[in-house]
C-alpha cells in the first residue's frame, strides 16, 4: 500500500493554480485504494469541502507556526545536517510529527521543502510559469524575480517530479535551470491545464448586468498589467473611431491596474460601451461565455492559459494573443494576434464582431478541440505518471 499526503495552501483567487489543484485531487480520488491512500492537509478548510465531494481524507493543519518551529522549517536546513533537523523537527513540530508517524510514500504539494528536506520523501510540484524570467518588464513579476529565482531553483534541485503545462513550459524551465541540474529533464512531466469542473457542469444563471448588451466580446482576468487591458481598450477605441462600436464585459478582482482601467475607458469615452463587473459567481461565468459574442484574451503571459479552454467547453469562440505555446493550446479553433499590436487585436475583433460564419466555426472548433482534452484525459496521465513513478522507484 502506498501513501500519499497532498499538502495545499492556494486559495480560490489565486486563480488558474488553483483550478490545477482540484483537477489533481479530481485525479486522485481515482485511484485505486486497494493500492493508494491519500490525505489532504491544508491550513484553510475550504479544501476539506472539495475533498469530502470526492470522499478524500482531508485535515486542517495550523498554519501559525511559532518561532521555534519556523526556524525549524525555514532557517535551520540551510546551515546544519539534514539528519539533525529532522530530529528537531520531530520533536518541535507537531505537523511534522504527525506527517512522520504516517510514513508517507510521497508528497504532492506547492512547496518540497517540508516533503523532500524535513521528511526524506520523494515529492511532486507544478512549475506553472517562468514569467519572471521570460517578461522581466512587467513588475509584478520582476519586483519578485529574486523570491520566485530562489523558489524555482529550489524545487528543480529537490523535486521527483515537476509538473508543466505544455512542452514550451518545459523548455522553459530546462533553458532556465537545467545548466545547475543534470538529470532536469528526466523529472519533468508534461500536464496542461483543464477547464474547472463547473464549466463542464454548465450549470448557468443568467447576468443581468449583461442583459444590457445585446452583443459582447468578454474577458474574465483580474486586473493585473500582465493581463493587457490597457491595449484592449486601445482596440475598442481604434474601432470606434472606424465607426465600429464594440461592448465588453470584464470580471476579475482589482489587483494592481483596475484603477488605471477605469480611468481609461473614460478617457476613451467607452463608457457605454464596457462594463467591469467585479466578481461573478460561477452560474454567471457560464452565462456570460455561453452569451458572449466571444473571448477576446489578448494576455502577455503563458506559457498557456485556462480562459480559452473554458471557452471552448461553452460554445463560446476564441481570440487570443500568439505567445509561447499558446498556439499549441487552441490550434486551429481560434483567431491568434500579436498582444503588442493594438491594430492586429482589433482586426480580430472587427473580424469576431461582424462575421457570424467565422464565430459559428470557431464554436464548432472549439468544442471539438476540449472534446480531446478534459478530466479523464488528465487524470489518466498524471495517474499513469504517480504509477510509473513507483514502478520505476521499485
Amino acid at each position: 500500500m502506498k501513501n500519499i499526503a497532498v499538502y495545499l495552501v492556494g486559495r480560490a483567487d489565486n486563480g488558474g493554480s488553483y483550478q490545477y489543484w482540484r483537477a489533481i485531487l479530481r485525479a486522485l480520488s481515482q485511484l485505486d485504494n486497494r493500492e493508494y491512500t491519500v490525505k489532504i492537509y491544508s491550513p484553510y478548510s475550504d479544501w476539506g469541502v472539495i475533498a469530502g465531494s470526492l470522499q478524500m481524507s482531508f485535515e486542517v493543519v495550523n498554519p501559525h507556526l511559532n518561532f521555534l518551529q519556523k526556524i525549524c522549517i525555514y532557517i535551520f536546513p540551510r546551515f546544519l545536517p539534514k539528519a539533525f533537523i529532522k530530529k528537531l523537527s520531530k520533536m518541535y513540530n507537531p505537523f511534522v510529527r504527525k506527517m512522520k508517524k504516517n510514513k508517507p510514500d510521497l508528497w504532492i504539494g506547492q512547496t518540497t521543502e517540508i516533503g523532500e528536506e524535513i521528511l526524506g520523501v520523494p515529492t511532486i510540484v507544478p512549475i506553472f510559469d517562468l514569467m519572471h524570467r521570460y517578461r522581466k518588464d512587467i513588475k509584478e513579476v520582476s519586483e519578485r524575480y529574486i523570491e520566485r529565482e530562489k523558489l524555482y531553483t529550489y524545487l528543480c534541485h529537490h523535486a521527483a517530479m515537476l509538473l508543466v503545462d505544455s512542452e514550451v513550459g518545459k523548455q522553459h524551465v530546462i533553458e532556465s535551470y537545467g545548466n545547475l541540474i543534470d538529470n532536469l529533464p528526466d523529472k519533468i512531466r508534461v500536464l496542461p491545464f483543464i477547464p474547472p469542473d463547473y464549466i463542464y457542469e454548465k450549470k448557468s444563471k443568467t447576468c443581468e448586468e449583461a442583459k444590457d448588451f445585446p452583443q459582447y466580446f468578454f474577458y474574465p482576468a483580474q486586473f493585473w498589467t500582465h493581463k493587457n487591458h490597457i491595449k484592449l481598450l486601445k482596440a475598442v477605441k481604434l474601432l470606434k473611431e472606424k465607426g465600429i462600436a464594440v461592448n465588453f464585459i470584464f470580471v476579475g478582482s482589482e489587483q494592481n491596474n483596475e484603477k488605471t482601467i477605469s480611468s481609461l475607458i473614460v478617457e476613451y469615452g467607452l463608457v457605454k460601451q464596457i462594463k467591469i463587473l467585479g466578481y461573478v459567481s460561477n452560474e454567471e461565468m457560464v452565462y456570460l461565455y455561453k452569451n458572449a459574442r466571444a473571448l477576446v484574451m489578448p494576455t502577455l503571459f503563458g506559457p498557456t492559459n485556462i480562459p480559452q479552454l473554458e471557452a471552448f467547453e461553452l460554445g463560446c469562440p476564441v481570440a487570443t494573443s500568439r505567445i509561447y505555446a499558446i498556439p499549441e493550446q487552441v490550434g486551429d479553433a481560434a483567431l491568434l494576434f500579436d498582444p503588442e499590436s493594438v491594430e492586429e487585436i482589433a482586426s480580430s475583433m472587427e473580424q469576431l464582431w461582424t462575421d457570424n460564419e467565422l464565430c459559428r466555426r470557431l464554436a464548432e472548433k472549439g468544442k471539438e478541440r476540449s472534446a480531446l482534452w478534459g478530466q479523464e484525459q488528465f487524470s489518466r496521465r498524471l495517474l499513469q505518471y504517480i504509477e510509473d513513478y513507483f514502478r520505476k522507484d521499485g
